[in-house]
């Protein structure tokens, strides 16, 4: 089983997610997440892009996280906590794509030596409705393909760059 399959265990109508009072049905959850999966689709998110997810916990981070594990890209979390200079390392040494956030980062003086991301708000992804429908991953797609980047350092600082 893929992560962003998991959704689909439990029983339509019982509780998946509680977020701010919001009480989530699995069947909405999983509606919410096709939602998501169809809009970044749009937006060109492709299998094997690493995904900043630039967000505080909530439901809209479970089904951002779900939609780019379900397209086959590889979320890359980013602690919203972090310093600027911190979230430039992540930004560089994953390689990100887009980064898919509520706050929109100031790519500043730490971005200039050219990385080249894509800003996406993702607050209206639920509201709205794309015309694509985002094929399934291929029937080869391997369940051993990393679904996500976790960066963490304790700490003692910057984790040791990629080799």
């Amino acid at each position: 089983m893929l992560v962003h399959e998991l959704i689909q265990r439990g029983r339509a109508d019982d509780i998946a997610i509680v977020d701010n009072g919001r009480r989530i049905t699995y069947a909405d959850a999983a509606q919410s997440i096709k939602k998501f999966r169809n809009h970044m689709y749009a937006l060109g998110i492709r299998q094997g892009d690493r995904v900043a997810l630039f967000s505080r916990n909530s439901a809209e981070f479970i089904y951002t996280y779900l939609a780019a594990a379900s397209l086959g890209a590889i979320c890359v979390p980013i602690n919203f906590q972090l310093s600027h200079r911190e979230t430039a390392f992540i930004l560089r040494d994953a390689g990100i794509k887009h980064i898919l956030t509520y706050t929109p980062l100031e790519l500043d003086e730490h971005f200039e030596d050219g990385v080249e991301v894509i800003q996406h708000d993702i607050e209206p992804f639920a509201d709205v409705d794309s015309d694509i429908d985002a094929p399934d991953l291929p029937a080869d797609f391997d369940s051993n393909t990393p679904c996500a980047i976790i960066y963490t350092s304790g700490t003692n600082g910057n984790p040791p760059a990629r080799r």
